[in-house]
């Protein structure tokens, strides 16, 4: 068995890892080296030069022209002879190419397409920056179209005055005319426009208009033919109707200071207020309200201890039969009373007391708790005792405890003797029930602890017969065996 590195008088390599493209070569003699591969993304070929009488290492290398015979002056790389390059791109490094102004230089751009040179001789589109310094020919600015202006030349060499000494309006299609160049004025003047001041306001002499909007001020003496009709907003002065609170034919009612008017005859459906100064009341007319007793016309004498009978007179009240108002109670737990007398001024009140209660009490009546629950000692049922069980009203499934029938046989149970009753009963343990199915004990208001035996019962019994049925697998599976 050989281990490590072969050594080349053994027939090994003497190398002891390779990596992709790696050439073995002798190196001297009875040595091998190792020239790693060509690298770069560029094409190259082993070359190997030696000296006459001994070779030399090769190495990776670009062919060079002279390498290369036999073949045409055109298709070896001359690169003294320009005429020879007919495709690639040449780097402006190798040429005089520069953006800034050279002689005999060729015009680059630069990183944002711009060069400078002194004179350009082309016909330019675009946009030249730079300066001249005049016009070479100057040219005559003239205005037309309305205006009317001297000419003015111009060469470039300095600003220009155009002087406009007419225009017509006629020709004015855009834009917008300065009010100071119109007569436009906010105060009142004959023939000018009307302008509005910085309020928005102006004044006139007379307005004409077939529609007003909005307000006016000022006297409308002069304002005619007014339509009361189109009036729809606003409220009309009563110096300016007819309106007053005294007695008058065609007028309309305004009340006083006071809120007070008066009139000849007023017909109403209905009057609301003091009727002190009304006469001639019709008294079968009355639909609310109390009449004193002195409107009433009934024969006798009206005191605190007669009435008014249905005869209209007025009648003593007879001598009161006093007595007491008894319970009538058939069996235990309610009971009570009270006197009353017939002429007592406030009403009695009757009170009526029960036994009742949520606890267990001899001879009690049974009240449910806040919660609906109450205790008992022995409840006897005819028919079938059932609680509300639908699946539809369950979510949140859960399993038992494990090792539920384990934990279920260390439950206290048996036959016991009830401290507070002295009976013999048989049951379990609510505490220790509570460790295996704390859902079927109760703590009661008392403190003390319940067990709802359906329930426990009947999960007992299902988890016991889960619980027979793999027993029996297993039984079954020990008996085939």
């Amino acid at each position: 068995a050989v281990s490590g590195t072969l050594d080349e008088t053994n027939g090994g390599t003497g190398n002891s890892s390779y990596a992709t493209g790696d050439t073995l070569y002798s190196s001297a003699a009875n040595t091998l080296a190792k020239l790693a591969g060509n690298t770069t993304t560029t094409k190259k070929f082993l070359g190997q030069t030696g000296n006459g009488s001994a070779s030399a290492a090769p190495v990776w290398e670009q062919p060079a022209a002279s390498d290369i015979t036999g073949l045409a002056a055109s298709a070896t790389t001359d690169t003294t002879n320009a005429s020879n390059i007919s495709s690639g791109t040449l780097a402006n490094a190798r040429t005089t190419a520069a953006s800034a102004n050279g002689a005999s230089t060729i015009v680059a751009r630069d990183a944002s397409g711009n060069f400078s040179a002194n004179t350009i001789t082309a016909n330019v589109t675009g946009s030249i920056s730079g300066s001249a310094a005049t016009l070479t020919t100057a040219r005559n600015f003239q205005i037309s179209g309305g205006a009317t202006a001297a000419n003015v030349s111009f060469d470039g060499s300095a600003a220009v005055n155009l002087n406009v000494t007419a225009m017509n309006a006629s020709v004015i299609n855009t834009g917008t005319i300065a009010n100071i160049y119109t007569t436009a004025s906010a105060s009142n003047g004959a023939s000018t426009i009307v302008a509005r001041d910085a309020s928005g306001n102006f004044t006139a002499a007379n307005v004409s208009a077939t529609n007003f909007i909005g307000t006016l001020n000022g006297s409308g003496a002069n304002v005619s033919t007014l339509n009361a009709s189109s009036i729809s907003t606003g409220t009309l002065a009563n110096a300016r109707t007819t309106a007053s609170s005294s007695n008058g034919a065609s007028t309309i009612v305004a009340r006083d200071a006071s809120g007070n008017f008066t009139g000849a005859t007023i017909t109403a459906t209905t009057f609301s207020g003091s009727g002190a100064s009304l006469t001639s009341l019709n008294a079968s007319a009355l639909a609310s309200g109390t009449a004193p007793v002195a409107r009433l016309a009934a024969s006798g004498t009206p005191s605190a201890s007669t009435f008014l009978r249905g005869d209209s007179s007025w009648t003593s009240v007879p001598s009161p039969n006093n007595g007491t108002l008894t319970l009538g109670t058939s069996g235990t737990g309610i009971s009570g009373s009270a006197t009353f007398s017939a002429d007592t001024a406030s009403n009695v009140t009757f009170t009526v007391t029960s036994n009742a209660t949520s606890s267990n009490g001899a001879l009690s009546i049974v009240a449910r708790d806040a919660s609906g629950n109450f205790t008992a000692n022995n409840i006897t049922a005819n028919g079938d005792v059932t609680s509300s069980s639908d699946e539809r009203l369950k979510t949140d499934w859960r399993a038992v405890v494990d090792d539920f029938v384990e934990k279920l046989a260390n439950v206290k149970s048996g036959v016991y003797t009830r401290i507070d009753t002295g009976e013999t009963q048989i049951g379990a343990s609510a505490q220790s029930l509570a460790d295996v199915i704390p859902e079927a004990t109760k703590v009661g208001e008392d403190s003390m602890m319940s067990i709802a035996y359906g329930q426990a019962a009947l999960v007992a019994t299902v988890e016991l017969a889960k619980y027979v049925v793999e027993l029996k697998k297993e039984i079954d599976l020990l008996k085939a065996k």
